[in-house]
């Protein structure tokens, strides 16, 4: 649903919206630390990010502490294209859940947690976190 909608409104992927979200919120600031959170390859990551910065959303600035890294920084279309990725996760959610009851939802969520936990598990063991 979340690619979808960003395909339609934004002419992006949902990885790609989600990762300038990603990068607007200061979570992550280099493709090293979004390969990490998403668990992908960083050549994966720098590729969607080629894209990204071809249509102008975010650019590459050389750190001058450290010449090896390479931060990543919304443009202005960038910043206004993430801010609207909340609302597009919420409202994919609420159609996700709909006609559930909260005690449904909450289960729901119990639940996804601890699958989310038990893969985070397995993962760690495979892909270690830094």
């Amino acid at each position: 649903m979340v690619t979808r909608r960003t395909l339609a409104e934004l002419g992006i992927t949902g990885t790609q919206a989600s990762m300038l979200f990603m990068l607007a919120i200061g979570r992550c600031s280099t493709a090293t630390e979004l390969a990490r959170e998403y668990r992908i390859d960083t050549s994966a990551v720098t590729r969607l990010l080629d894209r990204v910065e071809k249509r102008a959303l975010l650019s590459r600035t050389r750190s001058y502490q450290d010449r090896r890294v390479v931060r990543l920084e919304l443009t202005d279309s960038g910043r206004e294209l993430a801010e609207r990725m909340p609302d597009i996760f919420t409202d994919a959610l609420q159609r996700a859940v709909q006609g559930f009851t909260p005690e449904e939802v909450g289960f729901l969520k119990s639940m996804l947690r601890r699958v989310h936990t038990n893969c985070s598990d397995e993962a760690d063991e495979i892909i270690p976190r830094y």
